[in-house]
């Protein structure tokens, strides 16, 4: 279980549809990736290609706090699911909890965010 939690700027936040459907003339229809519940409304975070976003570690209620407060225990991110074989970070000098990116594929991306003896945060979002 991590001891933070990740705030994600830069997107919007969608409904997320995802019928059932089938392309002309091929059976049978392929079904809805979603798991419906009742009440429940499947949310995503989107955003456009070039769009700059950011990865905010919180800590102890505190956003993005300087590497100076963490005891050591600085954040990494990585990439566990896009369309290209890394994304480039850049993160704020003196804060490993705030990473930049800026993705420029169109596609579905989960980038985890992690530190030692913290455990660690899968962040989806998806690139237009």
């Amino acid at each position: 279980m991590p001891n933070f939690d990740v705030q994600l700027e830069g997107t919007t936040v969608a409904q997320w549809t995802d019928p059932a459907w089938a392309p002309p003339g091929d059976e049978p229809v392929r079904p809805s990736r979603l798991n419906p519940r009742h009440g429940t409304t499947h949310m995503r975070h989107t955003a456009r290609s070039g769009d700059i976003l950011k990865l905010r570690a919180v800590v102890s209620g505190v956003v993005s706090p300087p590497d100076t407060a963490l005891g050591g225990e600085l954040f990494s991110v990585w990439l566990v699911q896009g369309p290209v074989e890394m994304l480039p970070t850049e993160e704020a000098p003196g804060r490993s909890s705030l990473q930049i990116l800026r993705p420029v594929s169109p596609g579905h991306y989960v980038i985890g965010m992690g530190r030692r003896n913290g455990g660690a945060v899968l962040v989806p979002f998806d690139i237009f």
